[in-house]
């Protein structure tokens, strides 16, 4: 479904630039070619890494050291899902060591967030972040690094 969209997104300047060429009265503008309209729209677009995709895909917390950090993207939509220690709230910044999951025991999350260019927001004045070269930089300075080679959730 994400390459069908794609292809159409791609091909779109091209249907543009014919539909206008067979408006009565309107000077005739030749279409770009079909080579130079789809690097057009990749570039206008986004697509090439640029696009909500790349937030999809494991990260690694450093404020959570070996801690499940996973985004899944549908269109705008970010849904986040985890592991933890301890209780919701804790205050401590605990990783997921063995000995720290024996000791605080493991719990999972989700929720849902928001993406708009290179920002993602969930809301809730904790997990609003910009996308960096790598990865997601949270307001609160943490960056979520993504891993290579992790597919989606």
């Amino acid at each position: 479904m994400m390459m069908r969209a794609g292809l159409q997104l791609l091909l779109a300047p091209l249907a543009l630039a014919l539909l206008l060429a067979a408006v009565p009265g309107r000077a005739w503008v030749a279409p770009l070619p079909l080579a130079q309209s789809a690097v057009l729209s990749v570039a206008l677009l986004g697509f090439g890494g640029g696009g909500n995709e790349r937030f999809e895909g494991a990260y690694a917390d450093p404020f959570h050291p070996l801690c499940e950090r996973r985004i899944r993207v549908e269109g705008d939509r970010a849904l986040f899902s985890g592991t933890d220690v301890g209780p919701k709230g804790m205050e401590e910044r605990a990783g997921c060591s063995a000995e720290e999951v024996e000791r605080l025991k493991l719990r999972q999350w989700a929720f849902e967030g928001t993406i708009r260019g290179n920002v993602v927001d969930v809301g809730d004045g904790v997990h609003n972040g910009k996308w960096e070269s790598n990865g997601i930089r949270w307001n609160d300075g943490n960056k979520w690094t993504k891993q290579q080679g992790q597919g989606s959730p």
